[in-house]
């Protein structure tokens, strides 16, 4: 239902010029999609989304793209564009003070560097995004920063 609620929705907002509606209606498109295994679909949803983000300067709208787009370029084994949508997802996350996108990006960088076997790089990102984590009192106690202590820590990164 959602899926034809948005779907509904997106030409409405293309016909009044509203590229913001335009653009978070492909993202939740590119979610469903990803979510039901689409993932082409997903990827023509996100790369449709991030062009207006980057038009109207919604940051934090181009960060979450950038970084959905690591997230599928990693499931599907391209590190190296993954690699390049987090780097871009973190300096966006930097630059507008997004916890968020600085964190998931890490993570995303960790799972990269660890799926190539760099122990260091691995640890690295770890420790960044712990340090990250540590120093706001919402994600110092978050349970998906508990999650990634842990897996860090079965890594071979120590805290």
């Amino acid at each position: 239902a959602a899926r034809t609620y948005y779907e509904r929705a997106l030409p409405l907002y293309e016909a009044i010029g509203a590229r913001l509606g335009q653009a978070n209606t492909l993202m939740m498109l590119g979610q469903l999609c990803l979510r039901e295994a689409e993932l082409s679909a997903a990827r023509t949803y996100y790369e449709r989304a991030l062009p207006l983000y980057e038009a109207i300067g919604a940051r934090l709208g181009q960060a979450i793209t950038l970084k959905a787009l690591g997230d599928l370029s990693l499931r599907e084994a391209e590190l190296s564009a993954a690699r390049t949508y987090y780097e871009r997802a973190l300096a966006l996350g930097k630059q507008i003070g997004n916890f968020p996108a600085q964190l998931n990006s890490l993570y995303g960088l960790a799972q990269i560097a660890h799926t190539q076997g760099d122990q260091v790089a691995t640890c690295a990102f770890a420790r960044d995004l712990l340090a990250l984590a540590e120093s706001h009192p919402f994600f110092k106690t978050h349970p998906v920063v508990a999650e990634w202590r842990k897996e860090f820590a079965s890594w071979g990164c120590s805290s």
